[in-house]
């Protein structure tokens, strides 16, 4: 049942906090946590990659610094969506629309571009060179070649 004053082709009632996806003010805040970390922290990170090259040793204190923002903010954006799934769906990811498939796997890329950030990062720091060249140089590939990925598919 429709709460009085909405029409059928209008998102959200203008008259109360509920709408058909949910309560307002978690989809705007969800909208905001995302909107920040895909697109402003987003925008952070390509400059420090690209652009800051030659102060890398500093620049990879603001990347990786970014990135884990960027995966805290993610997933604090993905569990406040998933939260009100369980009521609608009976689980937590659902793949009935295409936006909400291209949502989970756009997640799904963006927690992996940062796990393998972290391990890269923490390999080029810590690892011996005799082992950790060729597998340190092969994670930073996939880093940076999902990074693209999730770039373009944003």
């Amino acid at each position: 049942m429709d709460p009085i004053g909405m029409s059928a082709n209008a998102s959200c009632a203008t008259n109360t906090n509920m709408c058909p996806r949910g309560n307002r003010k978690l989809w705007a805040v969800h909208n905001f946590i995302m909107w920040l970390a895909w697109v402003v922290f987003m925008c952070v990170i390509v400059c420090s990659a690209r652009y800051f090259r030659h102060y890398w040793r500093r620049s990879i204190y603001i990347h990786a610094t970014i990135g884990i923002a960027i995966f805290v903010l993610t997933t604090v954006g993905v569990l406040m969506a998933w939260s009100r799934n369980p009521a609608r769906y009976g689980t937590y990811m659902h793949w009935t629309k295409w936006s909400s498939l291209l949502e989970n796997v756009a997640t799904f890329i963006a927690w992996f571009v940062c796990l393998t950030g972290m391990y890269s990062w923490f390999y080029r720091r810590y690892a011996t060179y005799e082992w950790g060249t060729t597998n340190v140089l092969n994670v930073g590939k996939v880093h940076r070649y999902t990074s693209q990925i999730f770039c373009f598919f944003l």
